[in-house]
């Protein structure tokens, strides 16, 4: 970027960044920096830094909602229909853990990571379905348990 190049919001600041969204040029206190990109204040605002420990915690009480979090709903499915098998669960754990490491660090793309509202109902939502598919769960476990102790 040249030194010539304003901000965009602070016209007399020399800008240090442009905006990986929009493009606008930015000075230090405008700039964001998301999933190590770069952005002006306004096209930051929604994006979360992805949390790795977040990820793991959304997979492990829910398979799948790490990925989903990590913004990968197809594999995020996947998790969670092989989730019986339990292998596919713990490896969904960590998958989502290392994914969204590679998201915060910038090495992979962020771009369908869920914004603020999105990620919210996430949150709020991952509560009642863990319950619902430890119950679930739990329920064929002692079925599969019942019907091995029977033979």
């Amino acid at each position: 970027m040249s030194t010539a190049t304003r901000c965009e919001y602070h016209h007399a600041t020399a800008a240090v960044s442009s905006c990986s969204a929009c493009g606008r040029a930015a000075c230090g206190v405008c700039t964001r920096t998301v999933n190590a990109t770069a952005y002006c204040a306004g096209c930051a605002v929604g994006r979360e830094t992805q949390k790795p420990w977040l990820a793991a915690v959304f997979g492990l009480l829910l398979p799948g909602t790490g990925q989903v979090y990590n913004g990968q709903l197809g594999r995020g499915v996947l998790v969670f229909v092989l989730a019986p098998l339990v292998l596919p669960w713990l490896w969904g754990i960590y998958d989502a853990a290392q994914v969204a490491t590679e998201i915060a660090a910038g090495r992979r793309a962020g771009d369908t990571v869920p914004t603020g509202g999105v990620l919210l109902a996430l949150k709020i939502l991952w509560v009642p379905a863990a319950l619902l598919f430890g119950t679930v769960l739990l329920s064929l476990l002692a079925v599969l348990a019942a019907a091995v102790a029977a033979l």
